[in-house]
């Protein structure tokens, strides 16, 4: 199984764990920037609060033993890209926006 691993300590949205979720590629990242508002540790990802390699290569070590989980994490990575991050849900929140400027 593939595994995406976003070590950046800096990130403004995080669109390469999002498209990496999209086709079921499951998620290590560094909880940075936009990446919280994407990844639900533990649910659809996970998240380690630094890019210091021992916490990396742990966290990889412990996800990679654990195949059912990255299979669970890994579907509702999917769920989340096609329900939250879907174009039309993302059209959706820019015409509501912009209806209440208008109001």
């Amino acid at each position: 199984m593939n595994l995406l691993v976003v070590a950046s300590s800096v990130d403004s949205f995080g669109l390469s764990a999002l498209e990496a979720m999209s086709v079921g590629t499951p998620v290590l990242a560094v909880s940075a920037g936009g990446l919280p508002e994407i990844i639900s540790s533990g649910d659809n990802g996970f998240l380690i609060e630094s890019p210091d390699p021992g916490l990396i290569r742990g966290a990889v070590d412990s996800f990679l033993r654990n195949p059912s989980r990255m299979k669970q994490v890994s579907e509702k990575g999917i769920q989340t890209a096609k329900e939250k991050f879907s174009v039309n849900e993302q059209v959706d929140k820019i015409q509501k926006v912009m209806e209440e400027c208008l109001e």
